[in-house]
């Protein structure tokens, strides 16, 4: 299930999203201020519907925030109509651009269309990931510290790859049951992340002694950790 984050400071107009996204089957979030919107962007999200004119921090601030940062699609939602606003916008790098008042079944296709044309982005995935004192290769499925090889499971090298891949971003640990165990529903389904994750962490200070990667983001879920 993709993950929508909505920074929207009026409710109404964030209810409405929220209601006709959920209806599409979408993960939704909102936020009503722009300092709170920069914690929550910590997290891992598919995409980012943005008003512009928000308390705090503006639309344009976290905007060009995350366009320092990453590709993830955004879309922004404003009262500011004028031909001169859209263009600001979309150099700005937004992915889409749309005007308030809007139709919300509209602006779900306008969803549906940014997702499709940045799954190409989304989904194209590093063959290697380095950081320090690990290497990870996915054609390999091999996880080496130096010279060393650590046997992983499969399920172990699926998440622990999920997690260096969005290193440093919150996953919940329902984003990573889904991910990791797409077709499962058993019971305590949240247990068998923290058994792996447990697994992965010995493996890991087995190899790499003092190493600490993965941290726990109490009552949320885990953060593969790697310091610039």
């Amino acid at each position: 299930m993709e993950r929508i984050l909505v920074i929207e400071d009026n409710w109404a107009v964030s209810e409405v999203i929220r209601l006709y996204l959920a209806k599409a089957s979408f993960e939704v979030e909102c936020v009503a201020d722009g300092q709170r919107a920069l914690e929550r962007l910590k997290e891992h999200w598919d995409l980012v519907i943005l008003d512009l004119m928000l308390p705090g921090v503006s639309g344009e601030e976290i905007c060009q925030g995350i366009r320092k940062e990453s590709d993830l699609p955004v879309i922004m939602l404003t009262a500011k109509s004028t031909c001169e606003d859209r263009i600001a916008g979309l150099v700005m790098g937004a992915d889409d651009y749309i005007v308030k008042p809007f139709n919300p079944e509209e602006l779900v296709a306008r969803v549906h269309s940014v997702l499709r044309r940045s799954a190409p982005k989304r989904e194209q995935r590093e063959e290697i990931i380095k950081v320090p004192g690990l290497i990870l290769n996915y054609t390999q499925r091999r996880v080496s510290a130096g010279a060393q090889v650590i046997d992983m499971t499969p399920k172990e090298f699926e998440l622990l790859w999920y997690l260096a891949a969005n290193r440093n971003l919150i996953l919940t640990r329902e984003q990573i049951f889904k991910r990791i165990w797409p077709y499962d529903d058993p019971p305590n389904t949240l247990r068998r992340v923290d058994v792996h994750i447990n697994g992965i962490r010995d493996k890991l200070q087995q190899a790499v002694p003092g190493s600490s990667y993965i941290k726990t983001v109490r009552g949320i879920g885990y953060r593969f950790e790697v310091r610039s």
